[in-house]
């Protein structure tokens, strides 16, 4: 009963904000903010991508709420899930290209396949978020920054040995996470 009254009051929220209530506005951004961002949280995203993505996901929601057909939305809360879930995998899409540098060795297929399977695009998330300190900012200085070994290294403060070494470790990691995710899939 109390879930409904819930779903009901996000509703009548809704329609104030379409109406122009900006206090209704803000309610529901106080609201579902925090929920937005423990559900974008559970997915492996940075903390930066995490608070990028729920200001675009609240960015979308508000510049298109004067479309929105409130007798369609049966819950405000699913609704953003849905929409922060688009917009995580349309981040993804965006990012490609930095996928591809970030795993190499990796073929064009997996790529594809990670593209197009969100599962596999968030264990990679989650593989690339848990790793040692020490590796993941390697791997982000070598691939995303666009660093050299030598760049690194200086950067780091360690052997350009040490960075091709923890390199090779961790795309090493990030390739069993998709091997053990094509073997459950085959199973």
């Amino acid at each position: 009963m109390e879930n409904t009254n819930k779903r009901e009051d996000d509703i009548a929220l809704l329609r104030k904000a379409q109406e122009g209530d900006k206090r209704a506005l803000e309610t529901l951004y106080k609201q579902l903010f925090p929920f937005v961002t423990r559900y974008l949280s559970m997915r492996g995203l940075s903390d930066m991508d995490i608070e990028d993505l729920a200001l675009e996901v609240f960015s979308k929601f508000f510049m298109n709420l004067h479309r929105l057909e409130i007798s369609r939305v049966k819950n405000v809360h699913a609704y953003l899930l849905a929409l922060a879930r688009n917009t995580m995998v349309n981040m993804i899409h965006k990012h490609r290209h930095e996928m591809r540098k970030c795993i190499p060795s990796i073929s064009e297929d997996v790529l594809v396949e990670a593209e197009e399977d969100s599962e596999l695009v968030e264990l990679l998330m989650h593989a690339i978020k848990s790793l040692p300190d020490k590796e993941r900012m390697i791997l982000l200085l070598r691939y995303y920054e666009d660093l050299s070994y030598k760049e690194v290294a200086e950067k780091l403060s360690i052997s350009e040995d040490s960075v091709r070494k923890q390199l090779a470790r961790t795309r090493q990691r990030l390739r069993q996470v998709i091997e053990k995710k094509d073997v459950h899939k085959e199973q």
